[in-house]
């Protein structure tokens, strides 16, 4: 009776359902507000992050990194219908990248000028654009405010790695967007699964798991050494879809991964035949055979120490607190057996795609260890180039998860991670303070630039793991400290973005001493040679000997209606042939006509064979 009373009330009397609807409708402007308030911060970041990124970056100066920029942008120009670069001396650059930006090269095909500088351009929305990824995603993870997750990507589009690869013509830049694409498209399935569980076999879910599958393998496409990460994420997402019901859906997942994984392989196997002639491939095989021997494992354990040891201080320490959350996130849902955690942990989106994204650094930093473990170059044992594609989302993470409100206990397990993680400095010290000591490629590790020793030019060890564990302390300290006040938390996760920041703006000081201005020192010579053959007339252009695989691959580039011969008897003789060489005196039976830089031209001076 009393329900059936209180059920008549609730008819009768509609003051209840008009205070609700009158609540309702005066809190919607508030929120549309709010929204406009947070995309309007949110577009304003990004524009940020992207002029950041191209003010740091120069354009002008064309291809800097040799052979790497020339193969793709030589992929590239072969994929719009230019001729083939002979790229044969040099390792293989996979076309992934390449099939992107092959309408500008087509745009662009008699300007490489322009094509260079419109690659930049188009990596530099990305980077902007991935600002807006990052923070949806850690928005969504992190269940964080929208300021906080804005905030945590701001920094994260800061990280000097980052910014510097945007500057280059290779796949680095595109590899982190492709990256945080294919994990955008898993959330994005993964919430779907969430907000309505009767539609885990709808088209649209059918749909979209097939876009993370394409995604993922797309990723492969641009560089294999990702290959295990993307692997892993798609049989974990499988998993996922199978054990909360929706097998169909997982099996779109995968045979959208195969078939575009497949297409990319035969797409790099055509680009190799042609431009590589069947060369500059990797035997991954033996690279991993090769580690059976104690003293191999000794190189490889030291270089996946020097690579985690390179991230950790080229984030603030912010690297091992993101992990740190991550696998706190992923043991959430902790069962008394492991079949039933297992099922738990994919039974929930925010601990299935934390896991995900600890075993995507895992896999990153173990295929990372095994090519580079009997690497001959000093950098190789701190390598950073592998990993970086994944930093900024951790950055962003780690930076958001301080200002999240964790507890005592998980704050207390960060710190003793970042003090842990401050002891690779002792593998490093004992086992490779003397190949560390002498000059490497900064171009591998742009998050240390400012760390390089002026003296000698390799790598100081200390100082930064010193400073990267007291940011990382300094840090979590902060937010102990901000525990019970929304506004002091707010206040926290800015003081914390700031310091952060700080040390990201410091090293992007270095940007230009350290790594650019040295790559771009020949510049002036390569295009006073550029003009100098443009003025001669021709059309082919006879290399010496004397010529290397670099100044070669840069005519190649820089000369695209001119076609590059071997030096012979026969045509150097010529009237009609210009030949180039490093030689001030020209060949016998040659006359001078003007330097190029650090090159010389020359014309032969007896009549062509008809």
């Amino acid at each position: 009776m009393v329900r059936s009373s209180q059920r008549q009330a609730a008819v009768v009397d509609p003051s209840g359902s008009d205070a609700t609807s009158s609540v309702n409708a005066d809190r919607a402007p508030v929120e549309d507000r709010k929204a406009r308030v947070h995309r309007a911060w949110l577009l304003a970041s990004a524009v940020v992050v992207g002029v950041v990124h191209y003010w740091i970056a120069d354009p002008q100066a064309g291809p800097r990194i040799f052979a790497d920029e020339i193969g793709y942008l030589a992929d590239a120009r072969f994929l719009a219908g230019g001729h083939a670069i002979d790229m044969s001396h040099t390792a293989f650059y996979a076309g992934g990248f390449s099939l992107l930006i092959t309408p500008l090269s087509r745009l662009f095909a008699s300007n490489p000028g322009h094509l260079y500088e419109s690659v930049i351009l188009l990596q530099t929305v990305l980077a902007g654009v991935s600002i807006v990824l990052i923070a949806f995603l850690t928005r969504w993870l992190l269940s964080t405010s929208w300021g906080v997750a804005i905030i945590g990507a701001l920094v994260a589009g800061l990280y000097p790695a980052f910014v510097i690869n945007t500057g280059f013509a290779w796949s680095e830049s595109m590899l982190a967007f492709a990256l945080l694409l294919a994990m955008s498209a898993v959330a994005w399935v993964l919430r779907t699964l969430d907000r309505d569980p009767a539609r885990n076999r709808a088209r649209a879910l059918y749909v979209r798991a097939a876009l993370a599958g394409a995604a993922c393998a797309y990723v492969i496409t641009i560089h294999n050494r990702t290959v295990l990460a993307m692997v892993a994420t798609v049989v974990i997402l499988g998993a996922a879809l199978v054990v909360r019901r929706a097998p169909i859906a997982s099996l779109f997942l995968g045979c959208a991964f195969i078939v575009v994984a497949a297409a990319g392989q035969v797409l790099n196997k055509h680009l190799n035949h042609v431009l590589w002639h069947g060369a500059g491939g990797v035997d991954a095989s033996s690279n991993v055979t090769q580690l059976v021997h104690p003293h191999d494992m000794w190189l490889a354990s030291r270089a996946a120490i020097g690579q985690y040891w390179y991230q950790f201080v080229a984030t603030g320490g912010i690297i091992a607190i993101a992990l740190t959350a991550l696998v706190l996130l992923g043991l959430r849902q902790r069962r008394p057996s492991v079949v039933t955690s297992v099922r738990a942990t994919l039974s929930s989106s925010h601990t299935t795609f934390a896991v995900m994204l600890v075993v995507e650094f895992v896999a990153l930093l173990a295929v990372a260890t095994v090519f580079l473990a009997k690497g001959n170059r000093a950098d190789a044992i701190v390598y950073g180039r592998y990993l970086d594609i994944a930093t900024p989302l951790l950055v962003a993470l780690g930076v958001a998860w301080l200002g999240t409100r964790p507890s005592i206990r998980s704050l207390g397990v960060a710190a003793i991670v970042v003090a842990v993680s401050s002891t690779s400095w002792l593998v490093l010290h004992f086992g490779a303070r003397l190949e560390l000591a002498r000059p490497y490629n900064r171009a591998t590790t742009m998050g240390t630039l400012g760390w390089i020793d002026p003296r000698h030019g390799g790598i100081v060890l200390f100082a930064p793991t010193f400073w990267a564990v007291l940011i990382g302390l300094a840090a979590i300290t902060v937010s102990v400290g901000a525990q019970y006040q929304q506004a002091a938390r707010n206040l926290a996760t800015v003081v914390l973005a700031t310091g952060v920041a700080a040390l990201f703006g410091w090293q992007l000081s270095f940007a230009h001493p350290a790594l650019l201005n040295a790559l771009a020192a020949g510049e002036a010579d390569t295009h006073a040679t550029v003009h100098a053959v443009e003025a001669s007339g021709t059309k082919q252009l006879t290399l010496d000997k004397s010529i290397t695989v670099v100044d070669r691959l840069a005519l190649a580039y820089w000369l695209p209606k001119t076609t590059l011969v071997e030096s012979t008897p026969a045509i150097t003789l010529c009237t009609r042939t210009v030949s180039i060489s490093h030689s001030v005196h020209p060949p016998s039976g040659q006359v001078s006509l003007r330097s190029g830089g650090v090159l010389y031209l020359s014309r032969g001076t007896r009549s062509c064979p008809p």
